[in-house]
């Protein structure tokens, strides 16, 4: 049985799906026990050895040191367990200081000491009892010392970023480069469209802090645009050089996403005909947001280009679009919007709806239309099996089914969709399908798994593997970005697809395209499963900006010019949603998770801060929550060196550019603190990781300067460890109540079983007496603490 936890433990820590204190805690003690355990195995089977080589040993003492043999193996399988997971997560980290927003702070800090003192011992009692003593008890502590390390951590969004990712595997191995660019220069484009800054966008001083074009920036050499961290601290290495071309031309940018003429053309050219060359080559058609350009994809060896290959004539041939699904039983006489009321209410089985028929019902909703209006609120229309969104108007429905279907809450999200069963039968049907769908329908079902948290690798695999056939240029801006966040969501690794999507994202006229949240679920999903592309971090570095310097945060959606809207089949425009200040916290966290630095980076970062000091100035509230720009600062000071002398984490991996084009302390040296934090919560200004202390006054070059803050706002350095959510949970006071419990009962026994002078059995009972003081410390607290 621990063989196997260890084995399950190891698996998931190398899968990512363990994270936290908890489990490097946990890691720390299933080590410290299996080496204890391992040791005293190996003593054993020593003893036994010099003891024949001297005289005979009895048949019982000769059999027990004979069965340590195979509790070392076992011990040796632990300590592996125990030592990967420390690998994959790093140490545990104690924090001694507590901050909260109201209370004692020294109480809180006290209480925390004690925590730390705890499970210094619990860990190492626990792992004696694991495999020398009553084992229940040892498992116990063991849980205990978890439970009571994570409480003891920080909280999860200001980790240091110092843990240790290395590569289980190649994947689907290196990739060089999957595409074969085209050389020659297109048309010339007209002015203010083909010609907007894709490259770069400089912020012009206007009066209304915002500009509708720009220039093009200089860029630096390219070996000193951008970099990352060593190369074993990604899973995956792209061997892609940043090579932008600061003469490139593009062709007029579409104002409309796409006109029905070039949907039809889109539609002909790949899903009703087959376009074929000679030598293994089809001819396909890019999506038209990124303008209706003919590429060719070879199904030999996988490359894709733009530069028609000299291999004959094209045979144009009809695609069977005919539906091969038997359309019988009740499955069938229903519209989507009555199956989805069904199932929601939990009467399938009552209509007699199989797993089976209502998986071919799904697959025929999503194969038999093309898709123009390209975004999840055009699917849910046809997507039966999740039971939220704008067409739920039942007013007595479930509680849960009004929930947003982007809901970051698994477990409610979970409650929106059908049963496993359901996606099972999907499953199985999908595999066989996938060049019936469109890429894009394709995508949304997919996402439908990955909101539900529904893993089937087979099913991940193959979509992955068909989407690597040449298919990604065919795929418009949401599902490009939507399907790298359906892997990373779902923790599936496809080191080629992600390379090719990369390579896709950072093509100039498909980067020109990009929306805001594309740019957001890319960097998600990139720097979550710890894929480095140096050329798509460069050109997400020069599109990022593009969007917010030429936008006014005054306005929630972004100007047609600058990014297309989408135009629907009843010709209503939907112009693209600007940037918010939560979406470039989440970016600027993504290149912090990667390690990313350099030129280009803090480019990115300045046109980032200077958007979120305009949005504070002239958004209004509907586009903003209360200490988002808190939480940014927090962000974005992570990239810098503390007044108190701590380097950052860039200034730590020793990888900094010397001769960098710009200091981060010295951009954000100018940030008006009132202002930005005016009206933020008291814990989302405390969060700030700051190099706001000791007066605001900078030292050295490395520390941050501005204006006081007003009174009320305090600024301090980040402590936070036994917040108000979890100080006020439920696990939490359980967790003391255990500890309460269990140190009463080793007092009681110390106590009764008291054979010793005074004086020990005094030292002996500190233990069980700071266990016990916490715990009930930290019950009372829990119980009547009132954030």
């Amino acid at each position: 049985m621990t063989a196997v936890s260890c084995s399950v433990l190891r698996s998931a820590a190398g899968r990512d799906r363990l994270n936290g204190g908890t489990f490097r805690m946990l890691g720390l003690a299933v080590l410290g026990a299996s080496t204890l355990f391992l040791l005293k195995a190996i003593m054993d089977v020593s003893v036994l050895v010099r003891l024949l080589g001297e005289r005979p040993v009895p048949l019982e003492t000769e059999a027990f040191l004979l069965a340590q043999v195979p509790l070392a193996f076992v011990a040796w399988y632990g300590f592996q367990g125990g030592y990967g997971t420390l690998i994959q997560h790093g140490l545990p980290k104690f924090k001694f200081s507590v901050r909260a927003e109201k209370g004692r702070t020294w109480l809180l800090t006290l209480l925390a000491v004690g925590y730390a003192a705890t499970a210094i011992h619990q860990v190492i009692w626990g792992s004696a009892c694991l495999f020398t003593g009553p084992f229940t008890l040892g498992a116990l502590r063991c849980f205990v010392v978890a439970a009571v390390a994570h409480v003891c951590q920080e909280s999860p969004g200001l980790d240091d970023v110092d843990q240790i990712y290395l590569s289980d595997g190649d994947g689907s191995g290196q990739v060089s480069s999957y595409y074969k660019r085209k050389k020659g220069k297109a048309e010339p484009a007209p002015e203010g469209h083909g010609r907007r800054t894709w490259i770069s966008a400089a912020f012009r001083e206007k009066p209304s802090g915002y500009g509708t074009s720009g220039n093009r920036t200089k860029l630096l050499p390219v070996s000193g645009r951008i970099a990352g961290a060593t190369a074993d601290f990604y899973l995956f290495v792209s061997g892609d050089e940043v090579d932008p071309d600061q003469q490139v031309t593009l062709p007029a940018m579409s104002l409309d996403g796409g006109s029905e003429e070039e949907y039809q053309g889109y539609w002909d050219w790949n899903s009703r005909n087959t376009r074929s060359l000679g030598d293994e080559w089809v001819e396909r058609m890019a999506h038209p947001q990124v303008n209706c350009e003919s590429y060719w994809y070879n199904t030999s060896t996988g490359i894709t280009s733009y530069e028609q290959p000299a291999v004959g004539t094209t045979a144009v041939s009809a695609v069977d679009l005919s539906c091969d699904l038997l359309q019988e039983g009740p499955v069938w006489t229903f519209t989507p919007f009555e199956l989805k009321s069904i199932m929601r209410e939990g009467h399938a089985e009552d209509f007699g709806f199989t797993a089976e028929e209502l998986a071919k019902r799904a697959c025929y909703e999503f194969e038999t239309w093309l898709p123009r209006v390209l975004s999840w609120h055009d699917y849910q229309y046809r997507c039966f099996w999740f039971f939220g969104g704008k067409d739920t108007n039942d007013r007595n429905r479930d509680s849960g089914a009004s929930k947003s279907f982007f809901s970051s809450d698994a477990e409610a999200s979970r409650q929106l969709f059908a049963d496993d069963e359901f996606f099972e039968a999907c499953t199985r049907l999908l595999c066989q399908r996938l060049e019936r769908m469109h890429p894009i329908n394709l995508t949304y079902f997919v996402w439908t798994y990955a909101r539900a948290g529904v893993y089937h690798e087979e099913l991940l695999q193959a979509v992955a593997e068909h989407f690597c056939k040449g298919w990604l240029p065919t795929m418009d801006r949401c599902s490009l970005g939507t399907m790298v966040w359906n892997f990373s969501k779902l923790e599936f690794r496809h080191d080629r697809y992600f390379e090719l999507s990369a390579q896709e994202l950072y093509r100039p006229n498909r980067l020109r395209s990009l929306a805001p949240r594309n740019f957001q679920n890319s960097m998600i999903a990139f720097s979550k499963r710890k894929h480095w592309n140096a050329k798509l971090f460069e050109a997400f570095c020069r599109g990022i900006p593009r969007l917010l310097d030429n936008h006014d945060p005054k306005f929630p959606k972004t100007d047609t010019e600058v990014l297309f809207s989408y135009t629907c089949r009843d010709g209503s425009e939907v112009p693209a949603d600007a940037f918010r200040i939560g979406s470039l916290t989440v970016i600027t966290k993504g290149f912090q998770d990667l390690r990313a630095h350099g030129p280009a980076v803090e480019e990115c970062m300045n046109s980032m801060l200077s958007y979120v000091r305009r949005s504070v100035e002239r958004s209004p509230a509907m586009m903003r929550e209360a200490g988002d720009a808190c939480n940014f600062l927090r962000q974005l000071g992570k990239f810098t060196p503390t007044a108190s002398g701590k380097d950052s984490m860039l200034l730590q991996l020793g990888t900094h550019p010397a001769d960098s084009a710009k200091d981060l302390s010295g951009m954000l040296s100018n940030i008006n603190l009132e202002e930005m934090c005016k009206n933020a919560p008291e814990r989302a200004v405390g969060q700030m990781q700051v190099p706001f202390s000791d007066g605001f006054t900078a030292k050295s070059g490395a520390g941050l300067t501005g204006t006081p803050p007003a009174a009320g706002v305090k600024i301090g350095q980040t402590a936070a460890v036994a917040g108000p959510k979890r100080l006020s949970s439920e696990t939490y006071r359980t967790l003391n109540l255990a500890l309460i419990l269990d140190g009463v009962a080793r007092i009681a026994i110390l106590v009764a079983t008291a054979d010793k002078p005074p004086a020990l059995l005094a030292s002996v009972l500190v233990f069980p007496a700071v266990d016990l003081f916490c715990a009930l410390g930290g019950w009372l607290i829990g119980k009547y603490y009132k954030p």
